[in-house]
C-alpha cells in the first residue's frame, strides 16, 4: 500500500511556508493533481460494507430536488443500515459518508502520511463520501480546516461566501444547510485534484458522475465551548471537598444585596489556580488533543506482544493511535498517546510521536520501562519498514 503516500508534496508548487503564509485558515487552494495518477484505494462496495458495521459511524444523505436548488428537500439515516438500502435507493442524489477511515482502514491512514507537515494532535479523521450522480450533502460551512482529495469519479465544487453562527440555515433539517450561496469559484475535481478549504467557508459539492468518491481530511478545531467543559471537568476531578470559597477581610456591609469587588478577585483567584499552571494546562490539552474517536475501537494491525518486541528488536507506535508530547525542562516531556500520559525524554517522545522505527537495544533502562507500558496498552506494532 506504500503508493498511496504521495512521496511529493501534495501542495504542488506552492511550499510549505507559503502555505501556511498565505493560505491555511486564509484562503482556499486548488492542487490539480495533488496525488498524480491517484487511484482510490477503497472501492464502493467496500465503502458500503462498512456502512453495514455497527461500530463504525455512517450516514445516508438524500436529496429530492426542488425548483430552487438551495430549497430541497432532505433526509439524513444514520447507519449501521441492513443490506437492502442501497437497493431501494434512488438512482439520483444520494450520498454515502463513512467516518473515521483512519482508524480501521490501512489504507486511508497512509493516506495521513501526506500531511504530516501539519501536527498530530489537529488532524481529526479520514472521511469517505460516495455519492451518485448530483448527490451531495448541500450547500454548508464547517468550522475547520479540511482537505479535499478526489479519489473516484469527478466532483463539481462551488465556493461561496464566510459564513458564521448567524448564516441562515435551512429550517426542519438534521444538517446545517446554507439558504443563502454566492458562488466565487467553480472547479470540477477529478482523481488526484485536491481542494484545501479555510474554516467557515461556504462550498458546496455534487458529483459530475456516477460513482463518485471524495475524501475528506479534516482537522480538530474544539469550540471554546468543548474546551472549557472539558478542562473544568478534568480540574474538578481532582478536587477535595473542603476546598471552598473563603471571605478575605470580610466587613460589615451597608448594603446586604450588593456582591463587593474583592469577592470577584477572590473567585479570579480560585480561577487562576488552575488556569494559570502551564504545566496542567499542558497536561490536560495533551491528553484532550489525542483523545481518539470513539465510533470505532478496533485496529487492522496486530499489536505487538512484548515477547515479540524484545525477539525482534525493532518495533513502531501503531499509526492508527493518536500521539503528541510537551517538552519539558531538562530534555523531559510529557509524551501523550490516546488520551493517556507517561514521563520520559524528547528523544522517545518525538520517535514514538512521528512513528518512527524504534530499537529495544537502544534504549536506556527508563525509556524500556515507558515502551513495556505501552506494550502492555497495545499501542505498539512490528517495524513496518517505511
Amino acid at each position: 500500500m506504500s503508493d498511496i503516500v504521495n512521496t511529493q508534496s501534495p501542495l504542488g508548487s506552492v511550499s510549505v511556508e507559503q502555505f501556511f503564509a498565505e493560505y491555511w485558515q486564509k484562503k482556499p487552494l486548488l492542487v490539480r493533481q495533488a496525488f498524480p495518477g491517484f487511484i482510490s484505494p477503497i472501492s464502493p462496495e467496500e465503502l458500503a460494507g462498512y456502512a453495514l458495521e455497527e461500530d463504525i459511524t455512517s450516514r445516508l444523505i438524500i436529496e429530492t430536488p426542488t425548483d430552487d436548488p438551495l430549497h430541497s428537500l432532505w433526509q439524513v439515516k444514520h447507519g449501521p443500515f441492513p443490506e437492502t438500502v442501497f437497493a431501494e435507493l434512488p438512482e439520483k442524489h444520494w450520498t454515502l459518508l463513512v467516518q473515521n477511515l483512519d482508524s480501521f482502514n490501512e489504507a486511508a491512514n497512509q493516506l495521513l502520511q501526506s500531511f504530516r507537515f501539519l501536527p498530530n494532535w489537529r488532524l481529526d479523521d479520514v472521511m469517505a463520501s460516495y455519492a451518485s450522480m448530483g448527490g451531495g450533502v448541500g450547500p454548508h460551512f464547517d468550522y475547520y480546516d479540511v482537505f479535499l482529495l478526489q479519489g473516484l469519479g469527478s466532483r463539481r465544487w462551488k465556493l461561496g461566501q464566510i459564513c458564521d453562527a448567524q448564516s441562515p440555515l435551512l429550517p426542519d433539517v438534521a444538517m446545517q444547510i446554507l439558504t443563502e450561496f454566492d458562488t466565487n469559484e467553480e472547479w470540477v475535481l477529478e482523481p488526484g485534484d485536491m481542494l484545501y478549504l479555510p474554516p467557515q467557508l461556504a462550498h458546496w459539492g455534487t458529483a459530475a458522475s456516477d460513482n463518485c468518491i471524495t475524501y475528506s481530511i479534516g482537522f480538530r478545531a474544539p469550540s471554546h465551548e468543548d474546551i472549557l467543559l472539558d478542562f473544568c471537568q478534568e480540574a474538578s476531578s481532582f478536587l477535595l471537598q473542603d476546598q471552598r470559597y473563603t471571605d478575605i477581610d470580610l466587613k460589615p456591609t451597608k448594603y446586604c444585596g450588593e456582591i463587593p469587588c474583592s469577592a470577584i478577585s477572590q473567585v479570579q483567584n480560585i480561577l487562576q489556580t488552575y488556569t494559570g499552571d502551564t504545566g496542567k494546562i499542558a497536561e490536560w490539552f495533551g491528553k484532550y488533543m489525542t483523545q481518539p474517536n470513539m465510533d470505532t475501537e478496533f485496529s487492522p494491525i496486530s499489536p505487538m506482544l512484548f515477547d515479540e518486541l524484545t525477539a525482534t528488536n525493532s518495533f513502531q507506535l501503531s499509526p492508527h493511535v493518536r500521539a503528541a508530547y510537551f517538552q519539558l525542562p531538562d530534555e523531559q516531556c510529557m509524551l501523550f498517546i490516546n488520551g493517556m500520559k507517561w514521563l520520559t525524554n524528547t528523544a522517545l517522545a518525538s520517535g514514538l510521536s512521528a512513528y518512527q522505527t524504534l530499537y529495544w537495544s537502544k534504549l536506556t533502562k527508563e525509556q524500556q520501562a515507558v515502551i513495556a507500558e505501552l506494550c502492555e496498552y497495545e499501542l505498539l506494532i512490528e517495524n513496518r519498514g517505511e
